[in-house]
C-alpha cells in the first residue's frame, strides 16, 4: 500500500513539475491593462474646414510580459474616447459614430510586441467641434471591456485651414443642405442621390473622394460591388487618402466578390505590404480562404 501511495506521490510531483516546464510563459498574463501603449496619428496634420480629420490609433505591448486586454480600437466598439483642446477650453466629442457595436468585445492576451492598428476618419459633428481655422490638439483614451480602466494617448496637433475656390463652393454647399457633414448623408432615404450630385457638381475637390468612399462604402452594404469598385478606382493613385486602408479592403472584397481574385490579390498584397496590423487584412484573408 505504501509503495502504491510512493508512487502516486511521485507521478503527482511529475505532473506538477511538466506542467512548469510545458506551458510558456505566456500564459503567466497579468490584467494591468494600463501599462499598454496607446499612440495617436494622423495622415494629414494639416486639413479644411469640415474635411474629416485622419486618426490613426495604435495599441502596443511594449513591457517585457502578456496582459489581458482587447483590440476593439474601432469608433464604432464605443472604447475609443478622444479630447479637442482649443483656446484654451477642453472637452471630449460627444460622438465619434453613428454605428452601434452588433458584437461583444473578447478579451485577448497581448503579448510582448503585439501592436494593432486602426485608421478612423473624423466625420461627425464637425463644425461644433472644429469650427473655425485654427489649430487643435486632440488626445484618444482607450477602456478596458468593463470601462473601468483606461489609457491615454500623446496629444497630438492638427491645423485646420480655411477652403478656398472649389472646396469654397463644395464646403458652402455642405454647410447649407448636408448638416455641415458629408456624414449626414448616410442613412438619408435619399442618400445614393445625395452623394452622386456632390460628387458630380464638386468633382476635384478635396471633399469629392470622401464622397466616393462614403457611396462605396453604401453599395458595399448592399452588395453592389461592381459599384463599389467604380466608385473607389479613382481614389487608387493618391495614396495619401486619409482611408486609403479602408480603399484596399473593400476594394480585394469586391474584387473576391465578383470573381476576380488575381485582382484581388493584387490589392490584398499592397494591403498587407502597407498596413501588416490592420484588421482589414484579416478580414481579407479571411475573405480569400473562403471563396476557395
Amino acid at each position: 500500500m505504501k509503495a502504491i501511495l510512493s508512487k502516486s506521490l511521485i507521478y503527482l510531483c511529475l505532473c506538477v513539475l511538466c506542467s512548469f516546464s510545458v506551458f510558456p510563459k505566456t500564459t503567466l498574463q497579468n490584467d494591468n491593462f494600463e501599462e499598454l501603449t496607446l499612440t495617436l496619428n494622423t495622415k494629414a496634420n494639416k486639413t479644411i474646414l469640415l474635411e474629416p480629420i485622419s486618426i490613426v490609433i495604435s495599441l502596443e505591448n511594449k513591457t517585457s510580459y502578456p496582459i489581458t486586454g482587447h483590440s476593439a480600437l474601432k469608433f464604432s466598439k464605443r472604447r475609443i474616447g478622444l479630447i479637442v483642446s482649443y483656446k484654451g477650453v477642453t472637452q471630449k466629442i460627444k460622438d465619434l459614430s453613428p454605428l452601434r457595436p452588433f458584437t461583444l468585445i473578447a478579451p485577448k492576451i497581448i503579448n510582448p510586441g503585439d501592436k494593432y492598428s486602426v485608421t478612423e476618419n473624423l466625420d461627425i459633428n464637425l463644425s461644433e467641434n472644429f469650427p473655425e481655422a485654427a489649430s487643435y490638439e486632440i488626445q484618444a483614451i482607450f477602456y478596458d471591456i468593463k470601462e473601468q480602466k483606461q489609457i491615454t494617448s500623446n496629444k497630438m496637433i492638427i491645423e485646420i485651414e480655411q477652403p478656398k475656390g472649389l472646396d469654397l463652393e463644395a464646403f458652402k454647399h455642405i454647410q447649407s443642405t448636408m448638416n455641415s457633414s458629408l456624414s449626414s448623408a448616410i442613412g438619408n432615404s435619399n442618400e445614393e442621390e445625395i452623394l452622386r450630385e456632390f460628387i458630380k457638381k464638386y468633382k476635384g475637390s478635396t471633399y469629392e473622394k470622401y464622397a466616393s468612399y462614403m457611396l462605396a462604402e453604401f453599395y458595399f452594404v448592399r452588395h453592389n460591388y461592381v459599384e463599389v469598385i467604380a466608385c473607389l478606382k479613382p481614389i487608387i493613385p493618391q495614396k495619401s487618402f486619409t482611408s486609403f486602408e479602408g480603399v484596399l479592403s473593400y476594394m480585394t472584397q469586391s474584387y473576391i466578390k465578383v470573381g476576380q481574385k488575381e485582382e484581388a490579390k493584387r490589392y490584398m498584397n499592397i494591403l498587407e505590404s502597407d498596413y501588416p496590423t490592420s484588421e482589414e487584412l484579416d478580414k481579407c484573408r479571411n475573405e480569400m480562404a473562403s471563396s476557395k
